[in-house]
């Protein structure tokens, strides 16, 4: 390990395993959206609305995310796995680590928010079908 040296094969394969963390956190989301899309039934256009703009919301997210990562230093891509000093890599860069994990945070949170409303609805439905149910004992 002392005679440890940067390498352009080392620096491609950091680059490519940031494709690896991007698939791996939106691939639980589409997932997710999938199972929505299988529970809130076409009856409800609202509810159906509501995950139209999530589930655009995902993959547009998601086609940034990967677009950041791939341009993030310039044009010519090869410019990630340049072994000059001070060259740019967005292995290393906070940029885009941010980035991600806010749009990974948001994601979540708009998917839960549709759930959330589901709930609610089902909850007041539910105390007026208990409230409306009147028995008449004598």
């Amino acid at each position: 390990m002392d005679s440890w040296a940067p390498s352009v094969a080392l620096s491609k394969v950091s680059f490519a395993s940031n494709y690896f963390y991007d698939v791996g956190m939106g691939l639980p989301k589409m997932s997710m959206l999938a199972f929505y899309w299988g529970i809130f039934p076409a009856s409800r256009p609202t509810l159906r609305k509501a995950v139209y703009a999530v589930t655009g919301y995902v993959f547009l997210v998601y086609f940034i995310v990967l677009w950041m990562d791939t341009f993030f230093c310039g044009v010519p891509v090869s410019v990630q796995w340049s072994q000059e000093e001070g060259a740019c890599s967005v292995f290393y860069a906070p940029e885009p680590f941010y980035f991600n994990f806010a749009m990974n945070q948001s994601s979540y949170v708009f998917g839960e928010l549709v759930k959330e409303r589901r709930r609610r609805r089902r909850r007041r439905r539910r105390k007026k079908e208990q409230s409306s149910g009147l028995v008449r004992v004598d």
